[in-house]
């Protein structure tokens, strides 16, 4: 884990923060954090969300991995396209749309994901193991609503853009 020496200056800074801030830096932490490990194992953040995603359900529409990730089906491409390269996902057509292009672990994917998982929850559980059940639904029900706020459509360009409320078309 990345270490920060804080000194006291510095964390009274923090505990004086907006949240959005404090998640900002914490998130900027983490990320860092997440590369180092993933690095290890030959993978990009990218890359290990898409492998999360089919490990908790395999074979999906490569549309819907894009929603799980949390990216464009279009961005996803390049991803899927470096982990076909790899050997640890495979395309494939769906059984009833040809036209649809499926997605699902290999054999070295689920090895790769299950390795670089461990390593992940390694370094990362203690961060939360100190706090009580009630005091991670707290911060659980924060970091999702506020998620669910950002992704909203008054935070989406498109829904800005369609919004009766705006004169501009798409």
């Amino acid at each position: 884990m990345l270490v920060v020496d804080l000194d006291a200056d510095q964390i009274e800074r923090l505990n004086d923060s907006p949240l959005p801030r404090l998640v900002a830096i914490a998130g900027g932490l983490l990320s860092s954090s997440w590369r180092r490990v993933l690095e290890q194992h030959g993978l990009a953040t990218s890359g290990m969300i898409l492998l999360f995603a089919l490990s908790a359900e395999n074979d999906l529409t490569h549309r819907e991995a894009a929603r799980r990730c949390w990216v464009s089906a279009g961005t996803l491409t390049g991803v899927v396209d470096s982990l076909v390269e790899e050997g640890l996902v495979t395309r494939h057509p769906d059984d009833s749309d040809r036209r649809i292009v499926r997605l699902a672990l290999t054999r070295a994917g689920k090895e790769r994901v299950s390795a670089a998982g461990a390593d992940l929850s390694s370094e990362f559980g203690p961060i939360s193991g100190g706090l009580t059940d009630d005091e991670a639904a707290v911060v659980r029900r924060y970091l999702v609503g506020l998620i669910t706020n950002l992704e909203g459509p008054k935070h989406s360009t498109a829904a800005q853009r369609l919004s009766p409320t705006t004169s501009e078309g798409p």
